[in-house]
Parts: C-alpha cells; structure tokens; sequence
C-alpha cells in the first residue's frame, strides 16, 4: 500500500533521528580511537557502536528517497532544493576556510579547494546528495512502470550483489576488475529507491521478525569484522568501514523495514509526536554544523573522558545532537536563513 501524503511519516522522523544520532557517534568515537586499540572494554564499545552507526548515511538516503519518490517533482524543484544546500554549504565552508587560513586567505583558493574537495569531510554527503537531487525526476520516470519484482531485481543488483562482491574481495582471495562496475549504477541510487519500495510494501509481521533476524546478523558479523582482529593482531581492523558492504546494506535495509513496522501502525502520544517532530525538522541543521560543536563539548568535558572514555562518547554525541537542534531551531526562526535550514 502507498503511505497518504498528507499523513506525516513518524517512522520517517525517527529514522532521521537515529541516523542524525548515528552520525554524530561515527565522528566523536574518533576520540578514543587509541583507547579502544589498548582496551578489550574500549575495542567492543568501538565495535559495536561501528555496527550500527555505519547504517546512519544508507537510512538518510532512504527516507529522502521515500519523502521526493512519493510525490511528482518538477525539474525546477530539484534546482530550488539543491540550491538550499549549495548557498549553506558554500557560506559555511567559505567560514571554516577563513578561520583556517587567516594568514594566506585567497577567494580563487577556497573556490579551487571548495569544488575539488569538501571542506570538511562530513560535507562528502551534501556533495553526493546535490548530484542525487538532479537524478530524482529521471528516477521517478524510470520506476512509474516498476512492479514489484522490478523493485527486487533493482536492489539486488544495485545494492545486495555489489554488497556482496564487495566482500568477497575482502575475505577471499578473489578480486574484481574495475571494468566489472563501470556501468554500474551507484549504490546510493539503490537505497535511495530501495527506501521508497520499503515504504510501499505491507507490513507483515512474519518480515518483520525475518527484518530483526538480519539485522542482528548482520550487525553482528559487521562487529565482529572490527573486534576479532582486535583479539588476534590487537588492533581494530577497518576493512568494511564504508556503505557498500553487503553487512551494512543488509542491517540498514532491515532496520527500515523495523522502525516503519514498529512505529507506522502506531498512535503516537501528541506530546511524543511533537519533539520527534521537532527534533526531526532540524536534522539538516545538525549535520551542517554538528562537527563544529562536538570539539567545543569534547574539550569542555575532559573530566568525562578520564572517567569513563564511553561515556564521554555518549554525553558528547548527545550534548552535540541537543545543542545543534536548539541553534538550528533558533536560525529557522530568522526569515534570512530559516529557508536553508
């Protein structure tokens, strides 16, 4: 069944919120990195958290592709989105430059440095997400014929089956010429639609239970991937530290499919739905400027850290997540800005 479009997803802002969390952890964690390769504590904290958290991009793309699929989208709304990531990202990344390069400061160098690189690397996304937006009108025309088995033969060959070569080329002494996936469309295309199928198809409690089963294999092994060489080289191993392992697409199409199963069918208390609502709005907000504020906690709560370095971990993301939500919720009330954000 095709969700109502007047009917607000709450799954969808839950995901959002996960992710937003997801990401923020990814970055933090880096903080006790050192720790966590002299700790069995400190390597199964990293390790598990690194199981889940990679899902944060893969859920992000999914619930974009759900909230544009669902709805007829013309050329010059793709060009009006992509603009409201463009004119942010291009001021803050023109700030970050100048803060950074005070002494030899060059506009011509900073536009150089801006189109061949992010400034700073969480805005990789922001990159990836603007080249997705001008796809979206050609996507929807491509899948107004889809059926259902379309939708399957399109995961699995975009997503599952380069997930899958993907690991065979890690843990076995098998590799893939380059040649192979040169008409390969882009993973990121695969969860974009995959998300959007995952919200068309009914919920059927024996998916559901199949969805926690992989998830939790899933998770698992991609743990595990990280921790075993921690326990026989002393050292977490960061072999499937990317999005186009066949671990992560499996754990981030099932946890999808478990939020929407858990949460759509719901009534949700009005008091809940309107801080999941609030929170939800401002996940962009959080992304555009979260690593910025996460130096500002972690060098204000050293005390946490030589307590417990996990617990430093968690205060920060959450503290980070908290703050970036309320600067976000005040810049939207600034009409200048409000429109980015």
């Amino acid at each position: 069944m095709i969700m109502e479009k007047e009917k607000r997803l709450y799954s969808l802002d839950f995901l959002k919120i996960f992710a937003c969390l997801c990401v923020i952890m990814n970055h933090v964690i880096e903080f006790i990195k050192d720790y966590a390769n002299h700790s069995f504590s400190g390597a199964l904290f990293y390790s598990v958290n690194f199981s889940i958290y990679k899902c944060a991009v893969p859920i992000f793309i999914m619930t974009t592709g759900v909230l544009l699929l669902r709805k007829k989208i013309s050329y010059r709304e793709m060009v009006k989105k992509i603009i409201r990531i463009f004119i942010p990202l291009l001021i803050l990344s023109f700030i970050i430059y100048i803060k950074e390069n005070q002494a030899t400061f060059s506009f011509y160098t900073f536009l150089k440095l801006f189109f061949k690189d992010p400034i700073k690397v969480p805005y990789w996304y922001l990159y990836m997400l603007m080249v997705l937006y001008l796809m979206v009108p050609f996507i929807q025309k491509m899948i107004q014929e889809f059926k259902d088995k379309d939708y399957k033969y399109f995961i699995f060959i975009i997503l599952l089956l380069p997930g899958l070569l993907n690991l065979l080329s890690v843990y076995s002494p098998i590799s893939f010429s380059q040649s192979f996936f040169m008409a390969w469309i882009p993973i990121y295309l695969g969860y974009f639609v995959g998300g959007y199928y995952l919200y068309q198809i009914s919920l059927k409690k024996k998916v559901f239970y199949f969805s926690i089963l992989i998830f939790l294999i899933s998770t698992i092994l991609l743990g595990l991937s990280m921790f075993l060489p921690f326990i026989y080289k002393g050292e977490l191993a960061f072999v499937l530290d990317n999005t186009s392992n066949l671990f992560v697409m499996l754990a981030s199409l099932s946890i999808f499919y478990i939020a929407r199963y858990l949460i759509e069918p719901k009534t949700m208390n009005q008091m809940l739905a309107r801080i999941i609502s609030f929170f939800s709005s401002t996940t962009f907000g959080i992304y555009l400027i979260h690593f910025l504020v996460y130096y500002m906690v972690y060098f204000r709560t050293p005390f946490i850290y030589d307590k417990s370095p996990e617990l430093g971990v968690i205060t920060t993301t959450l503290l980070t997540f908290i703050i970036c939500s309320g600067i976000t919720a005040l810049g939207k009330k600034i009409p200048l800005i409000k429109n980015f954000l």
